[in-house]
């Protein structure tokens, strides 16, 4: 992969993972609750999901979305379960201090699900495996290189709003309507997702 290939795989997936969608509306309103610190799980978890769906675009899986079709209300129900929850535990704590909230390993489960349950990002990694894959065909080096630039990007990018969204936890005097509009935030993610597993909460 040359230097330009490098650039325009980082550019894309730059612009991708800052777009504002369920990944990182859930992360913002985690962050409102317990910060950049309690958020690492939760990134993590988003890493390893995109990860995961990078590897399948590169080893070309690009029907994985359609084999698996069946497992992806299911996950989407879980992580919009798992959303609203929180949105619910958000909103009574609004005046806490910042606290972890959850275990680790359910954050970074939640995140996983979260990612890997959304097929347009295999999509686009499948788009941009032409920048991956050189004439000589995909080698270990570009893909090691291509992950790599995958995580990192999406690392940047998560932590940069964990920063801002806990920085302006500490401008305001009063952190209550802000929490508690993530926490509806994050509730309606939940509600999307459900809906999109086919379920209905009216």
């Amino acid at each position: 992969m040359s230097p330009t290939d490098a650039l325009v795989l980082f550019s894309a997936c730059a612009a991708a993972m800052a777009s504002p969608g369920p990944g990182i509306a859930a992360l913002v309103s985690r962050a409102a609750s317990v910060g950049i610190a309690g958020s690492l799980p939760f990134i993590a978890g988003m890493i390893a999901g995109d990860l995961a769906l990078f590897v399948a675009a590169m080893l070309g899986l690009a029907g994985l979305g359609a084999a698996f079709s069946s497992w992806m209300p299911i996950i989407s129900a879980v992580a919009g379960l798992w959303l609203l929850w929180l949105g619910w535990k958000q909103w009574r704590a609004a005046d806490a201090p910042l606290d972890e909230g959850c275990s680790s390993s359910a954050s970074f489960l939640a995140a996983w699900l979260l990612t890997i349950g959304n097929p347009k990002t295999i999509i686009f990694y499948m788009a941009l495996l032409p920048v991956v894959i050189g004439p000589q065909g995909l080698t270990l080096a570009d893909a090691v290189l291509g992950a790599g630039i995958v995580a990192t990007t999406l690392a940047a990018i998560m932590l940069a709003y964990a920063g801002l969204t806990q920085a302006a936890m500490g401008f305001l005097r009063h952190p209550r309507p802000l929490r508690r509009l993530c926490a509806v935030i994050m509730a309606g993610v939940g509600l999307v997702l459900l809906a999109r597993a086919g379920i209905s909460v009216y």
